[in-house]
């Protein structure tokens, strides 16, 4: 029989509920059941130097890329004038991304 604890709520009580039905303890793994303590634990892995360092670092090559992009076709549409050249620059981008993803996995 399936007991439930009505002080949890959420994921954790469905984690009980199969531990007691499978006889077996908790995982060590468990989600905190409190709203506090998630906005807490959102932001655990920033404490760490290095993968502040990272997170930084994508942030910054991110907007690079975003000003890339913009600037590929403010200048094409300033040389060109011309909404379908334009379309061809976004596609070519959009084929590139899609090519990096497809050889990535």
């Amino acid at each position: 029989m399936i007991h439930f604890l009505r002080t949890m709520h959420g994921t954790s009580t469905i984690l009980r509920a199969i531990a007691i039905a499978n006889n077996s303890s908790l995982p060590k793994s468990a989600p905190p059941s409190g709203g506090s303590s998630r906005f807490r634990n959102t932001f655990t892995a920033l404490r760490y130097t290095n993968y502040r360092l990272w997170f930084v670092g994508q942030l910054v090559s991110l907007f690079g890329t975003w000003m890339q992009i913009t600037a590929i076709g403010f200048l094409i549409f300033d040389l060109t004038h011309s909404p379908i050249y334009l379309g061809y620059a976004g596609f070519a981008t959009g084929i590139r991304a899609g090519c990096s993803r497809c050889m990535a996995a």
